[in-house]
């Protein structure tokens, strides 16, 4: 007589469960991350945010300033310069945070050059006594743009 000897499973009832479990986990996990990357999103529009607002700010210090500045120079002439340069230097530093940060530039880099070129020869003149029509009106173009990349700025 033969005995007729049942199939074993392809799989055992053990390894069936730790591959569920196995599977369970990675989709638990999957699940968690894309709830990560989602509140990440919030977060790089609040620092989008934030970076806008304080680059905003110093746009328009820096325009409160040009105003301020006569073409002939006085006594405080220099120390503006010097403002206007702080301000200019901000709004860099926070575009290349920007481009860092969130892979994206706020403002045009040549603006911000020729804007910071502009003050350079601003103070060259101041230094040497000469009036500084050229350069001042270079640089109140220059801000002129920064004021209006500012205002079209979004997330």
């Amino acid at each position: 007589m033969y005995w007729f000897r049942k199939e074993k499973p392809a799989m055992s009832k053990k390894t069936r469960d730790i591959l569920i479990l196995a599977l369970s986990i990675a989709v638990a996990l999957d699940i968690v991350l894309a709830v990560v990357l989602l509140s990440g999103s919030t977060s790089d529009t609040k620092l989008s945010d934030t970076l806008i607002s304080y680059s905003r700010t110093n746009v328009a210090n820096a325009r409160t300033t040009a105003t301020q500045l006569s073409r002939t120079g006085s006594s405080y002439t220099t120390q503006m310069l010097g403002d206007m340069k702080q301000y200019i230097y901000g709004v860099d530093q926070i575009n290349l945070l920007s481009q860092a940060l969130l892979g994206r530039k706020l403002y045009s880099q040549t603006a911000i050059d020729t804007a910071l070129a502009a003050i350079e020869q601003c103070e060259t003149k101041t230094l040497a006594g000469q009036a500084m029509d050229e350069p001042l009106s270079t640089l109140w173009a220059q801000v002129n743009q920064l004021e209006a990349e500012a205002a079209a700025l979004t997330n």
